[in-house]
């Protein structure tokens, strides 16, 4: 009994979740949470991933949510995990560009900004945004403006 119990205290622990680094004009988008998470608020949009969804579903219906933005195309830019007093989080991150034509409405977040190459290391992130953060700095170029065009 204890080792099922203990199998699924760590099941329960670790929460996947994703998130989107949305690009436009050679920026991409911030998102500042209601409520801090260790102080910090600004993340990169998205949410959990619900049962019976794939990564990319659950970041087209998170963000369809958050920011009443209609996804088209999205390709992985790095997975990272943080553990918190609480459990662990594995955050996958997507880049993609915003839709032409949309605009950020916000519904969970207090406020948004687009914060260029420039500024990524002045944004308070939380941590593990700020690990994606770190990741999308070093690969910069490429990762918006290579193949996937602007």
């Amino acid at each position: 009994m204890h080792a099922r119990l203990c199998a699924e205290k760590d099941v329960m622990e670790t929460r996947h979740v994703v998130c989107a680094v949305i690009e436009h004009d050679q920026r991409i988008l911030a998102a500042k949470r209601l409520e801090p998470v260790n102080g910090k608020y600004w993340e990169f949009p998205g949410g959990k991933v619900e049962e019976n969804e794939d990564a990319t579903q659950a970041l087209v219906r998170e963000i369809s949510e958050e920011l009443d933005i209609t996804l088209e195309s999205v390709w992985p830019l790095e997975k990272t995990r943080v553990t918190l007093p609480d459990g662990a989080i594995e955050l996958e991150a997507f880049g993609t560009h915003l839709p032409q034509g949309q605009t950020p409405k916000l519904h969970v977040h207090s406020e948004f900004m687009w914060v260029s190459y420039d500024q990524l290391f002045d944004v308070d992130w939380l941590d593990a945004d700020a690990a994606i953060m770190q990741a999308v700095a070093m690969s910069w170029g490429d990762l918006f403006y290579g193949s996937r065009g602007c």
